[in-house]
């Protein structure tokens, strides 16, 4: 199992995805820099919902209901959740997917790599660079924002980000579950990557346009969480809710993903 990871984050190297982790956060930053204006923004009750770095003048009106400029440079922070999502699923394509729809995969098989550990083996490795990555990010856009804005509430952003970002990465590695998903039961991985897309974008729709419902349908989807981890929201009334969905998601996305490796295996 050891070695059988190490070749894996070795084989990673030769796929640039670690350059690629780079020009994500180029992009992000330009992004950060030039799109001053509130990205994705629904105003609720309590707070507000969705990913933003700015909220353009109605920072007055935040702070009447509690808030402090520290809870907004931690919104910041993990603005870029949503784009993530979407790197997130080019990045299982790259490590995982490619080697589902080449069949590569049956190799490994071919040579005595015991399925169990291959498919443990691709997860650690999607969620080591995916995590690691995100983590890395988000606080230093985050600190950028904080200093360039508020430098005086810095320990206070550094507890609300950490906060934010460790809630937001238990969302992430349910996602990443679900690509692995898909990408063992659906052959074709520029299908997935359309379902992929298809249902973060979908799912921000619905979730910004039912942000006051209080179905619990929407709390199936990965966005209902993430919309108000990045929020201006009650960070306690989130914590337990989104570590419930994240284990129990992850385990069941990553039990239909491996019996998807058997029946690669079958065929």
């Amino acid at each position: 199992m050891g070695n059988l990871i190490r070749a894996d984050f070795l084989k990673a190297r030769y796929t640039h995805i670690y350059h690629s982790i780079a020009v994500y956060f180029v992009l992000i930053s330009v992004l950060y820099i030039v799109f001053t204006d509130t990205w994705i923004f629904a105003p609720t009750e309590s707070g507000a919902v969705g990913f933003f770095h700015n909220i353009m003048g109605q920072e007055q009106e935040y702070y009447r209901i509690g808030y402090t400029g520290a809870d907004i440079s931690a919104c910041a922070s993990v603005a870029h959740t949503i784009f993530f999502s979407v790197y997130c699923i080019i990045v299982v394509y790259i490590l995982f997917g490619k080697e589902m729809e080449g069949h590569f995969i049956d190799v490994s098989f071919a040579h005595g790599v015991e399925k169990r550990n291959l498919f443990f083996s691709k997860l650690l490795l999607s969620t080591v660079v995916l995590q690691g990555s995100y983590i890395a990010i988000s606080f230093f856009e985050g600190l950028i924002h904080v200093l360039r804005n508020r430098p005086e509430n810095l320990w206070v952003w550094f507890v609300l980000s950490a906060g934010k970002i460790l809630l937001s990465c238990l969302v992430l590695e349910s996602f990443i579950c679900f690509c692995m998903m898909l990408s063992t039961w659906i052959g074709n991985q520029t299908i997935v990557a359309a379902v992929e897309f298809l249902f973060i974008f979908v799912g921000l729709v619905v979730e910004l346009a039912n942000v006051h419902s209080q179905s619990p349908i929407l709390m199936l989807h990965c966005i209902y969480f993430w919309i108000r981890v990045c929020g201006l929201c009650n960070m306690t009334e989130l914590v337990f809710p989104t570590i419930i969905y994240s284990v129990l998601s992850c385990f069941m996305f990553s039990i239909v993903a491996y019996r998807g490796v058997l029946r690669e295996n079958q065929k």
